[in-house]
């Protein structure tokens, strides 16, 4: 930083004094002075300099070369001293007088005058004396105007020590003087500045004699700290000077374009003092090359120097260089060789250096943003000076003329060329590898870090990059090796095609030539080679292939020599299968896969069970490929599972290919296409395709196969309640089934198959059985067995989902069908029975009632025996209707001995399946070709009068698949599946007119149908397995009353009587009454006991008291044995009903027999809260 020159002169005695010298260190200590004002303007801080005046330096005459207004001094200090009033008037006046003289010789100066005083006492004398002092004196002679540039300064204090604020009077005014001097001058310089601009277009006007007076004002700017002033005064030199280079008014002023001196490529960009500018510029001896760089050199030491703006210093020195280049491009040939490239690299070095010594570590630790955005334009300075380092040394034969250093085809290599640039470390570079190698990597490593600590990271992978290539290029495969794996596993890669093959290819060709064991990540490298060439078109794979070519072309060795894709695939194969694993990589874009339309056709196979569709690849791949299968998946619309539609060894070859795939798996529904997987051993070219794009890509409608496997289940014919069983029935399809192994799946049922079982006797047909399935052997075409499963319910369900897998084998191909059903376990019948023990008979009484949602037909209810013949049978003559909801009730007796084993069986049928059409559960084919020869020539004629003739042929078959004929309590219902007809018509695109008119034709063709006789199927049957407990006693007995009719509150005598059987004479038997506490109040023995007396009944009395009005039922008997038999107890009369009125007497006197405590309490809270009686007046009992 620049300090103010000012002048100081000191008269005798002071000068010659100890006093001044220690005066004199003391006033150079408090130079720095601080918040200056001026112009608006704060001048934080400002340096001052006292040098000795010098009357002959003083008088010498001013340089022709205009400089800053603050080189000499135009402040001047007069230090004295004198407490003599005498002396100062006879001595000291003259020589003041002299030295103003003196300095009023030049224009625009300023001076002070400082007395120093010897102590501080002079002070306190003078006090009250007025104008008597020394000071007074000095300001009265020489204080011309209005201002006071006299001072008095005390050092020393009053206890003898210097005060260290004794010198604030004069450095106040100091800064007055420096402010005013610096106006003064600075406004003359400014009116030199107008007068020579005003001149512009007067003839002999110069501008580089111009611009060196106006950049005076900003050298006095600097020097007065005005940095923003002297810069502003340096843009307008640059803004004039690119107005006159425009005009062409300049130019010739200027001796030459400049840069033919063999250092001016080599100079640091921002430095101003490599070369005499200013005499250059003034003797118009400068070129324009020079001019425009100290130029821009002034502008950035302001900026960076002065203003610490350092990263704008970078961001300009960028933008400079770039655009200062593409102006020499036109004087080129003027220019040394490669003269741009030797400046563009030393100017973006240089440039870094500098602006690294302005931004310190204070600045990044203080501000991140800054530091950040200086990292940035450090990168992009590193940046430019790689690409002329890797244009160099290509031109020299350092570098190869190829991808990734540079792939230019006019680029001409010059390798006994002499490099002609001065800086010392390029001329090193471009002359031995190993220093280029050095300083390359330096430049992209460092290029790389600041990249990445701007989160540029594909920059830094691309400097990476040309690292690893320059290793690879030097044999150094170690390095390349792993700098190649870094780079493909970064996130940050580059998604430029021939980049991204460069390194993958890298990879590949540094491992080869290790000769290492292949791995993962040489797998992963060649996947991924493989798919980003799929992605190239014609032009991007003729540029990739010369890059592979320039490469891989080299023989370096068997296991190194590139073969090409096909190579890469089938080396792929061979690791994929020594190590056992799959690699899973997206279809696309290496495989397209279309359709010929949404909905293609399925076509079923004459000969196997199955059905095909055409499917057309589109292979991207650089090569043909082998694939062991490709296999279409395909969900179900409605369930979960899927079926497979698959072609087996296919050469795909780049382009079109045609293949017809097929699946073995029977079905008959609707698929949208799910996933494609391509196959070629141990490499999988996968596609997911969502729900959403599967329905837009691919719909298969597979229709109903009537020669194809056949899975149903039904309910059996004969189901005993609480043991669970179905019925599975299956077809053999096409050809002869050898063998099937059926396994069930469901979330509700869990089955038992090792209980399983063969019902019907086919020929040949064995069953074999294991914990997890059921195998059928040899089942022959066409041909239907059923097999009883037995399970129980995990889950309570009305309908369980049964999921069913069928795995079987014809003529020793696969198959598989995988189809979910919907099982009811609601039997039709529900039935339900309790039974009264007498002492020889039981009865016995059953419900039998139809279930919800079904309307059931009852033939019979009968009670069987498993160990007798006696059956005894219900009085119901002939089978009757059970609706839903509804119950029928039937009564049994049977003797007591004979209740073992017993069941309910029941013989029905659902009136949903009570009648059919002959075959038509199993569609014959010359049933379903009758009925669909009658249709056509029905709907024919009526869809021609629509206009819809050529629909005859679907309706036709519409018809035939779908009406049924529906049999309900004898009478005979021709019906259409509204379901499947609206579905139907919804496929073709009809007018809402046609479609009334489609589906007025079809039921008319049905209702026109000839009838067919009915023929009952059997009758199924249900068992209800009955457990009668039998008791060891039986006792009968009845309850007593005198009269049915009560009154409330009035009390009834009952006799009990008791009669037992099947107890031994003199047996201890005990009884016990129960009752409601709200209906009777019992007085007598409620509980006790008896002895068994043979053919005499006991009897014993009680009274009850009714404490509820209205139709009540006796207390409940029972008889237990505390020996352990069991004992039924039998009340003729315990459903008689006793009807209880209420008092209307306002008295009423009633007797019981004994008094009971409870009876007290309770007639007594009764009567407290008035409930006893209606109009009760008093309560009176006798007994005992």
């Amino acid at each position: 930083m620049e300090s103010i020159p000012c002048s100081y002169t000191t008269l005798p005695p002071l000068s010659n004094s100890l006093e001044w010298t220690q005066a004199f260190i003391s006033l150079n200590s408090k130079l720095n002075l601080k918040d200056i004002a001026y112009d608006g303007h704060l001048i934080p801080m400002l340096d001052v300099s006292l040098t000795l005046f010098d009357q002959a330096s003083f008088n010498k005459p001013k340089s022709l070369i205009p400089s800053s207004v603050i080189d000499t001094p135009f402040v001047h200090l007069l230090f004295l001293q004198c407490e003599d009033n005498e002396y100062y008037k006879s001595t000291l006046k003259p020589k003041i007088r002299e030295w103003l003289q003196t300095i009023s010789s030049h224009k625009r100066q300023e001076w002070v005058i400082v007395l120093m005083s010897s102590s501080s006492q002079n002070k306190t004398n003078n006090i009250f004396k007025i104008k008597s002092g020394v000071i007074d004196k000095i300001r009265m002679d020489f204080n011309y105007d209005k201002r006071d540039r006299c001072v008095q300064i005390s050092r020393i204090g009053v206890n003898g020590i210097e005060d260290p604020n004794c010198w604030n009077p004069l450095l106040d005014k100091l800064k007055e003087a420096i402010v005013a001097g610096f106006d003064l001058n600075i406004n003359s310089r400014f009116a030199d500045v107008e007068r020579s601009e005003s001149q512009r277009n007067l003839p002999g006007w110069n501008f580089c004699t111009f611009f060196i007076l106006k950049e005076s004002l900003a050298l006095s700017y600097i020097g007065l700290n005005l940095f923003q002033e002297a810069q502003l005064v340096y843009e307008q030199l640059e803004q004039l000077f690119h107005q006159s280079l425009d005009n062409n008014t300049v130019i010739n002023q200027f001796i030459d374009s400049g840069g033919k001196e063999i250092h001016d490529g080599s100079g640091d960009l921002l430095s101003t003092t490599k070369k005499p500018y200013r005499q250059m510029i003034l003797s118009n001896s400068i070129s324009v090359f020079d001019f425009r760089l100290y130029l821009f050199a002034c502008q950035c030491n302001i900026a960076g120097e002065h203003l610490g703006n350092v990263e704008l210093v970078a961001q300009r020195s960028i933008n400079f260089i770039n655009m200062f280049s593409r102006s020499l491009q036109p004087k080129l040939a003027d220019l040394r060789p490669y003269f741009v490239q030797y400046w563009k690299f030393v100017a973006s070095l240089t440039t870094i250096y500098q602006c690294d010594r302005w931004f310190t570590e204070e600045h990044k630790v203080n501000d991140v943003n800054r530091a950040h955005q200086y990292s940035l334009r450090k990168a992009e300075l590193y940046d430019i000076a790689i690409d002329q380092l890797q244009d160099l040394s290509i031109r020299f034969g350092i570098l190869p003329n190829k991808y990734p250093f540079a792939q230019d085809k006019y680029i001409k290599v010059h390798v006994d060329e002499i490099p002609q640039t001065t800086h010392k470390q390029l001329r090193q570079a471009l002359s031995s590898r190993r220093e280029f190698d050095k300083l390359f990597i330096h430049l992209c490593s460092s290029a790389a870090r600041y990249y990445r600590q701007v989160a540029k990271f594909k920059k830094a992978w691309s400097l990476d990059l040309l690292v690893a290539g320059l290793n690879m290029e030097r044999g150094h495969y170690e390095s390349s090796l792993r700098f190649f794996e870094l780079l493909n596993a970064s996130e940050a890669r580059s998604m430029w095609y021939s980049t991204r093959m460069y390194a993958l290819l890298g990879q590949l060709l540094s491992h080869a030539h290790l000769d290492r064991v292949r791995d993962e990540r040489w797998a992963d490298a060649a996947l991924d080679l493989v798919q980003i060439a799929s992605t190239l078109d014609a032009t991007e794979r003729g540029m990739s292939a010369a890059m592979v070519d320039q490469m891989g072309g080299g023989d370096v060795g068997s296991s190194a020599t590139w073969g090409g894709f096909e190579w890469l695939l089938r080396e792929l194969k061979i690791f994929a299968q020594h190590a056992h694993k799959s690699f899973d990589i997206p279809l696309s874009p290496s495989l397209r896969v279309s359709f010929s339309s949404v909905r293609p056709d399925v076509v079923f196979s004459d000969d196997d069970d199955g059905s095909s569709i055409d499917a057309r690849i589109d292979s991207n791949l650089p090569c043909s490929l082998v694939a062991d299968a490709v296999v279409f998946t395909f969900h179900s619309l409605r369930h979960r599972h899927g079926i497979e539609y698959r072609c087996d060894s296919v050469r795909l070859e780049p382009g079109h290919n045609a293949v017809k795939a097929f699946c073995s798996t029977p079905a008959h529904d609707i698929f949208f296409l799910g996933a494609v997987n391509v196959l070629a051993s141990g490499i999988s070219f996968l596609e997911h395709i969502p729900v959403s794009e599967g329905r837009r890509r691919c719909c298969l409608n597979i229709p109903f196969d009537a020669r194809a496997l056949a899975v149903k289940l039904e309910r059996p014919d004969n189901v005993v309640v609480g043991s669970g069983a179905l019925h599975l029935k299956m077809k053999a399809g096409r050809k002869k089934m050898d063998a099937a192994t059926v396994r069930l799946t469901s979330p509700q049922l869990v089955f038992g198959y090792v209980d399983s079982e063969l019902v019907d006797d086919t020929d040949n047909c064995s069953l074999e059985r294991n914990p997890e399935s059921v195998i059928l052997r040899n089942l022959d075409t066409q041909t239907w067995c059923t097999v009883a499963i037995p399970y129980h319910v995990f889950q309570d369900t009305d309908v369980a989902t049964v999921n069913v897998q069928v795995d079987y084998t014809s003529d020793a191909r696969p198959h598989q069908l995988v189809k979910t059903l919907a099982y009811d376990l609601v039997n039709p019948l529900k039935l339900h029975v309790s039974h009264t023990q007498m002492s020889d008979i039981t009865i016995l009484s059953a419900d039998v009632a139809a279930s919800a949602g079904y309307n059931v037909r009852v033939k019979d209810v009968r009670l069987v025996s498993t160990q007798h013949s006696h059956h005894s049978h219900s009085h119901s003559a002939d089978p009757f209707i059970l609706a839903a909801g509804e119950k029928a009730s039937y009564g049994f007796t049977i003797k007591s001995d004979e209740c073992s084993d017993l069941g309910l069986l029941a013989e029905y049928s659902t009136i949903e399946n009570g009648g059919l059409c002959p075959g038509y559960a199993e569609i014959s084919v010359d049933f379903a070709i009758e009925v669909y020869n009658m249709s056509y020539e029905i709907v024919q004629h009526e869809l021609n009068a629509h206009q819809l003739k050529h629909h005859a042929q679907w309706v036709s078959k519409f018809i035939t698949a779908h009406h049924t004929w529906s049999h309900s309590s004898g009478y005979e219902f021709k019906q259409v599946d509204e379901n499947a007809l609206d579905d139907a018509l919804k496929t073709f695109a009809f007018t809402e007119g046609e479609k009334l008119a489609l589906r007025g034709v079809i039921v008319g063709a049905i209702e026109r149908l000839p009838s067919h006789p009915i023929e009952s199927r059997h009758w199924d049957n249900c068992t209800l397995p009955i457990k009668l407990p039998i008791a060891e006693i039986v006792a009968s007995g009845s309850i007593n009353f005198k009269q049915h009719t009560l009154r409330l509150g009035e009390a009834a005598l009952v006799s009990i009587l008791l009669s037992t059987s099947g107890a031994a004479d003199g047996e201890v038997l005990h009884y016990e009454l129960d009752t409601p506490l709200d209906e009777w109040l019992i007085s007598g023995k409620a509980r006790g006991e008896y002895k068994v007396v043979t053919d005499k009944p006991f009897i014993f009395t009680i009274t009850l008291l009714p404490i509820k009005m209205g139709a009540i039922t006796p207390p409940r008997l029972k008889v237990f044995s505390r020996a352990g038999r069991t004992v039924s107890t039998f009340i003729e009369n315990e459903l008689q009903r006793i009807v209880v009125f209420s008092k209307t007497r306002s008295e009423h006197t009633f007797s019981i027999e004994m008094p009971r405590r409870e009876l007290l309490d309770w007639a007594r809270e009764r009567e407290k809260n008035n409930k006893l009686l209606s109009y009760h007046a008093g309560m009176t009992f006798q007994g005992h």
